[in-house]
């Protein structure tokens, strides 16, 4: 992702993809944090070369409605190094933004809502 964008756009999409990881990985029994809407992740990481690939790479998958992307919890222990790899990048290159919360126009878009 960084290497393939600005680092503007990169930093957001990293930042945002760390969000929603580091709350599915903190709230495993919360559906709220293991589901992410399509349209809205879409809407965000379409336009970032390899956003997309890296959130299904960190454990969401595509549910069978195609509605959501959906936190594989098998996936809690690869998760935590991902999010020690992608805070050292943010870090480095960027600001991080470490709280397990969604930016505003995004608290719509997750959840178990439809």
């Amino acid at each position: 992702v960084w290497n393939e964008n600005d680092s503007k756009s990169a930093g957001k999409a990293l930042n945002l993809i760390r969000k929603i990881l580091v709350c599915a990985v903190r709230n495993p029994s919360n559906v709220k944090y293991q589901r992410v809407k399509v349209k809205p992740i879409l809407k965000r990481l379409d336009s970032i070369q390899g956003g997309l690939d890296l959130l299904k790479e960190v454990g969401f998958k595509v549910n069978e409605g195609k509605t959501h992307y959906v936190f594989d919890q098998n996936d809690v222990e690869i998760s935590n190094s991902i999010i020690a790899k992608i805070d050292s990048k943010i870090r480095t290159n960027g600001s991080l933004s470490g709280k397990c919360s969604m930016p505003n126009d995004d608290k719509k878009s997750v959840g178990s809502g439809s």
